[in-house]
């Protein structure tokens, strides 16, 4: 089983006597090669699920747990705007530290990269322009590249390690129990065929 997100090709060949299924995606950029020593049947169906997908863990879910524990970046630290929208894009959260200062906070829900910086770096300097005063940047993240980490310092930013949020602290989830698992697709289909 391989799952081909959209933007994959695949395609099927016939080579030295076998069976070829190819998968290529571009980014992250990989090639996958299956190849069959024998063949009993040959099908193609649509696996449809209508069920909705509930993800947790997302970079709202962090900004949400930031709002009701504003200490976790820092103490005295106060949220003022969510998705502050400025020229340059739009900041996930804005506020104010203890002495006054404000803060721009960009949030990654995995690893922060050399782009998020980047696109914190210009958040800052947009926001300095307009206030005419000294701005703190802020990445937060449960990890950071090193080539990040280096240029925060050399960009004069800051990181704040946060982890995911307690499971406790996410809307109770239901899930549909008539929701299908991908082996009843398969399961389905074999007494179909039979």
């Amino acid at each position: 089983m391989n799952w081909n997100p959209p933007g994959c090709r695949a395609e099927v060949k016939l080579g030295k006597e076998k069976l070829q299924l190819i998968s290529k995606r571009s980014e992250p950029e990989e090639t996958l090669l299956i190849l069959f020593k024998s063949l009993k049947i040959v099908t193609s169906f649509e696996l449809v699920d209508e069920e909705e997908l509930q993800l947790m863990g997302t970079e709202e879910d962090l900004v949400d747990y930031v709002l009701q524990n504003p200490s976790l970046i820092e103490e005295g630290f106060k949220p003022e705007e969510r998705e502050k929208s400025i020229g340059s894009g739009v900041i996930d959260l804005y506020g104010e530290d203890s002495e006054g200062k404000k803060i721009a906070i960009e949030f990654k829900r995995s690893k922060a990269t050399l782009s998020a910086v980047g696109q914190l770096g210009r958040y800052v300097k947009e926001l300095e322009e307009k206030v005419e005063k000294e701005v703190r940047g802020l990445i937060v993240a449960p990890q950071i590249t090193s080539g990040a980490s280096r240029l925060l310092s050399k960009e004069d930013l800051e990181y704040v390690r946060i982890g995911e949020p307690p499971t406790h602290e996410f809307e109770e989830l239901t899930y549909d129990k008539n929701q299908k698992q991908i082996k009843e697709f398969a399961e389905e289909w074999e007494e179909d065929s039979e």
